[in-house]
């Protein structure tokens, strides 16, 4: 039986502002070794973005101007994200979707996701230009890798609505389906958080994951507090389900040693991840507030300066 299926209500959505991740290989779960190996291109394009905005927010102390520019890369309050899908049996979709419920049920975050129909799941469509309009548009199956996704709204920039945002082939657990929807949330990385002490051995990483330098940079260097500002997120959590996972302790400096070593991914939520996903999504947020504080900034704000990659993220308001 078909049936509307909005996952918001007893099914919502919170998350904390992360970097795109991704993992090693297409192909069962089981040959999973790591985070951020497929797409690292996908942090590259988010990265300069936080930096960008955390600069704007810091040049003035109108808060309304400060809301508006932190939330460049979060869903507005209130708002319902249709979701469909990229290839896949209805068997593969099914299960991405009863992880989506489970990491939903009960978040009580102020943010839908949409599936349209459950019997049988959408295929995602693109329009007459050739784009998809969907916001959540997830590819699964044979022949795509896993996993990655892009951080929130940079999803629905032109470039990149020809393709689906979240990449998640083989046969993904419950874990990596919720990591990548947090992405596509808006959310950056655990371990990139300031007071995140980690120390990784760049050089290994480097020969590990066959990175550069300037992408291993990207993945693992620390935020500076006032980037922390604009994460929505409190103190740092080893186990996190944002935190990156250490195949080698040979990946951080201090080894297993490390405050930060962790053997294996986390497979929950902590209560950490439900503080930021609540503070950027929370449900006293009036969607009617939220367009009356954006409406007032945008009549007074001066976006000549803001880069073309910022502007179209500020103007899907």
């Amino acid at each position: 039986m078909s049936s509307r299926q909005p996952m918001g209500g007893r099914m919502r959505f919170h998350v904390i502002l992360a970097f795109a991740v991704t993992l090693f290989v297409a192909g069962s779960a089981g040959a999973h070794n790591e985070w951020g190996t497929f797409n690292p291109e996908f942090n590259d394009e988010a990265g300069p973005l936080l930096t960008e905005v955390t600069d704007l927010a810091n040049s003035t102390s109108d808060e309304d101007k400060r809301y508006f520019f932190s939330r460049a890369l979060l869903w507005r309050p209130g708002q319902i994200l249709k979701a469909c899908f990229i290839g896949g049996t209805q068997a593969e979709r099914n299960s991405i979707f009863n992880s989506a419920a489970r990491l939903l049920n009960g978040a009580r975050i102020n943010v839908s996701i949409d599936f349209q129909s459950t019997n049988p799941f959408p295929d995602c469509k693109k329009n007459a230009q050739g784009l998809y309009t969907e916001e959540i548009r997830i590819a699964v199956g044979s022949g795509v890798k896993c996993c990655s996704a892009r951080i929130g709204r940079n999803g629905m920039k032109k470039r990149n609505l020809g393709e689906a945002n979240i990449f998640l082939g083989g046969a993904p657990q419950g874990w990596q389906v919720w990591h990548e929807l947090i992405h596509a949330l808006g959310f950056f990385h655990e371990h990139q958080k300031p007071d995140a002490t980690c120390r990784f051995n760049y050089a290994e990483i480097k020969r590990l994951w066959g990175w550069d330098e300037a992408t291993v940079k990207a993945n693992f260097d620390r935020l500076n507090n006032d980037e922390r500002d604009l994460r929505f997120s409190s103190g740092f959590d080893r186990k996190s389900i944002m935190d990156y996972y250490q195949s080698s302790p040979t990946m951080l400096v201090d080894g297993a040693q490390s405050p930060c070593y962790n053997p294996a991914p986390a497979q929950t939520l902590t209560g950490v991840d439900y503080e930021g996903l609540r503070l950027a999504y929370p449900m006293s947020a009036a969607p009617d507030a939220h367009r009356q504080r954006v409406a007032r900034v945008r009549a007074v704000v001066d976006l000549s300066g803001v880069s073309p990659e910022l502007r179209e993220l500020l103007d899907m308001e």
